[in-house]
């Protein structure tokens, strides 16, 4: 009788831990195929090339303005030198482009550095070596500092060109996306 009364007890407590530990593998799984979808959709992103990215950013673009056809071909040119622009003034801001950082995948690499790209790594190479002299660092600096101003004026007028030619509405979307200020 000893004997049953504890292989009753080993039953019910081996029925009551699987019924509690249950549903918390049953959340750690659902959590580990959340994830394994997350990096899907980010290998997904980064196989993309350059030109789909673009593409899917002005469709979203373009829904958001609520524009026709029509409208959208005078204002794609527009928004898209905004685009291209801002992403430019974004790399002169963190300091390194992709590339400088170690991203040399497919497309990205081929396209042509802007000055401010050059401009940095050119200081870059100076800050390396050790014994250069102030008025090399101030040279290098400097046009790092001239071509910075240049990309923030073009993109300043850009945005100005692109606001004349959206209603305020559209004004406003462009700004929540982070196109205009």
């Amino acid at each position: 009788m000893n004997r049953r009364k504890m292989f009753l007890g080993f039953v019910l407590v081996s029925f009551l831990s699987a019924a509690f530990l249950a549903p918390s593998m049953s959340q750690t799984a659902k959590g580990q195929k959340k994830k394994r979808g997350s990096q899907e959709g980010s290998r997904q992103r980064q196989r993309m090339s350059a030109e789909e990215r673009q593409k899917n950013v002005t469709e979203r673009v373009k829904k958001a303005l609520e524009v026709t056809d029509e409208q959208w071909k005078s204002i794609e040119p527009k928004v898209t030198k905004v685009m291209n622009l801002s992403r430019q003034a974004s790399r002169s801001r963190s300091g390194r482009s992709r590339r400088e950082r170690g991203d040399r995948g497919g497309e990205r690499s081929a396209r042509e550095q802007t000055e401010i790209e050059k401009s940095a790594q050119a200081l870059r190479k100076v800050l390396k070596n050790k014994g250069a002299k102030s008025k090399e660092i101030e040279k290098s600096l400097k046009t790092l500092r001239a071509a910075r101003a240049k990309a923030e004026k073009q993109l300043a007028d850009a945005r100005a060109d692109l606001s004349k030619t959206l209603s305020v509405r559209q004004q406003a979307q462009l700004v929540l996306m982070g196109y205009l200020k």
